[in-house]
């Protein structure tokens, strides 16, 4: 008899977990996608603890109806995705089907959602189902994580202190309202805000609240253009620059991303202005058709893959040197 053994579903959830859940910022970044994806214009996110003992996502988007609600905790069931094609061009920011069975897996979940006027409630704990039933409440979604691995110490003696993970989740945050200026966000831990935009689709204004109004009131909008790409952004005088690449943010299609390539082009645009070794502050948003991009370099979703990644490096590289010489 073979030794080979297929695992059950429990344990495949809980090692998914490992590649898509390392700590509390990613549990929020995976529910907060959802919320985007399911058309929610106010996102609100509570934290306790920096998120080891506790996370709550609110919205007001679309919901889910009871079928769906307990069919979402299943691995790679998904609303997003129906054909292959769709797999490699996906436009919407979570489509695995993985994120909230792995959650699951590893935490307390309590669920509340409505897509119509009969809501649902779900409770797994630690990938067993608790307790299904109908339940009142408005439009959109309520999820709730307690515990996050408390069952799985190996786990749980990598996070690091409370206050730690917090400052991992704001900037989080700050980067969704950066990709969405149009969609509110509020942040808060047990004692105070943290975050709070408007979702007036004014750039300028969620810059102050991520990165401070003297930096707002260096900032310059742009728009770059040509055959596949726009570019929209948000370039800060060079008199402001920094000790480290963080004030430097890419998104792609609204999608959170790190591109070393694309952030070269950034930085060479601004070497003739800043001393040596040090970044610029520079936000910017490339939409493109979603055929041009390959997500599924990784399950975070973090890394990225452009079949026309040097005609987007010279697009930014020319077009940020160009408002430069021209406004500096």
């Amino acid at each position: 008899m073979g030794i080979i053994q297929r695992l059950d579903e429990q344990l495949s959830n809980m090692i998914a977990a490992g590649e898509v859940i390392e700590r509390p910022m990613a549990v929020v970044k995976e529910l907060v996608e959802n919320a985007l994806d399911a058309k929610a214009r106010f996102i609100e996110v509570k934290i306790t603890q920096g998120g080891i003992e506790s996370i709550e996502v609110m919205d007001d988007g679309i919901g889910m109806d009871p079928s769906d609600a307990q069919l979402a905790f299943e691995r790679h069931t998904t609303s997003k995705i129906t054909s292959k094609e769709q797999l490699f061009a996906p436009e919407f920011l979570g489509f695995r089907g993985e994120a909230l069975p792995s959650i699951a897996s590893v935490s307390d979940v309590v669920l509340k959602t409505s897509k119509d006027e009969v809501g649902t409630f779900v409770h797994i704990a630690y990938g067993k189902i608790m307790q299904v039933r109908p339940h009142s409440s408005s439009t959109g979604t309520h999820i709730r994580i307690e515990g996050l691995f408390r069952k799985t110490p190996a786990r749980f003696k990598h996070l690091k202190s409370a206050n730690y993970e917090a400052a991992l989740i704001i900037d989080l945050l700050e980067k969704f309202s950066l990709s969405r200026p149009d969609v509110a966000f509020k942040l808060s831990d047990e004692t105070k805000i943290l975050l709070n935009t408007s979702g007036t689709n004014q750039m300028l204004e969620v810059l102050a609240s991520s990165f401070g109004n003297r930096i707002a009131r260096l900032a310059h909008e742009f728009t770059l253009k040509d055959y596949d790409f726009t570019i929209q952004g948000v370039w800060v005088d060079p008199q402001e620059h920094r000790s480290n690449n963080k004030g430097i943010l890419i998104f792609i299609n609204n999608r959170i991303v790190r591109s070393w390539y694309l952030q070269k082009a950034i930085v060479e645009a601004y070497l003739p202005y800043i001393p040596a070794h040090r970044y610029p502050v520079c936000v910017i948003n490339l939409k493109m058709d979603a055929h041009l991009v390959d997500v599924n370099v990784h399950p975070s979703k973090w890394e990225v893959r452009l079949s026309k990644e040097q005609q987007a490096f010279y697009l930014i590289l020319d077009g940020l040197s160009k408002q430069l010489r021209e406004f500096v």
